[in-house]
């Protein structure tokens, strides 16, 4: 509604950024705590300004940044016909290509996880990419679980992360898992 609202002040391109934007927006509102991302009050121009400046932040000067992995890759067969693996990203190139494939913001956590602040992990079924997944490595809670365009998990998938979750997130010292949230 808003941007039918502001589509005389608003190209095909920006209304793309500003959708781009938004979505990001959403999702880290709910977050981080934030208050909730609402379009009230909201001009056009301001809106078209931060959407292509978060555009530009999206832009590839850390696309060759790497950092270093926890072992919290992992597989699980289930039967003859389904594989189901946890592939830690640990490069801004790998961070992109998720965000571009499952159409959500996670390429904008390069610096999060080169501060060690996050680790991602992408979930895949038989090879096609299913979930990404957000943890604060210093205590390893699941921070966020989004599918493609930020869809919730299914019941299956949830299934698949406690199982990965019990077999990976596991400390050395004492044996016992981890509570996540």
């Amino acid at each position: 509604r808003w941007l039918s609202a502001h589509r005389d002040e608003i190209s095909d391109d920006e209304s793309d950024a500003v959708l781009s934007w938004s979505m990001h927006e959403l999702t880290e509102s709910t977050h981080v705590g934030r208050a909730p991302f609402s379009w009230s009050g909201r001009r056009a121009r301001p809106v078209v300004a931060r959407s292509l400046e978060y555009r530009r932040a999206l832009q590839m000067p850390w696309i060759d940044c790497q950092w270093p992995r926890h072992g919290w890759s992992w597989q699980l067969r289930e039967g003859e016909s389904t594989t189901w693996s946890f592939e830690e990203l640990s490069s801004g190139r790998a961070l992109y290509e998720e965000s571009e494939a499952m159409h959500h913001c996670v390429v904008s956590y390069v610096a999060r996880c080169l501060a060690g602040q996050s680790a991602i992990v992408s979930l895949k079924q038989n090879g096609q990419r299913r979930l990404t997944i957000e943890i604060s490595p210093g205590t390893r809670a699941i921070a966020q679980v989004r599918g493609s365009y930020n869809r919730a998990a299914t019941a299956d998938e949830e299934r698949v992360i406690l199982a990965w979750r019990g077999a990976v997130m596991v400390e050395a010292t004492t044996g016992r898992g981890v509570a996540l949230q």
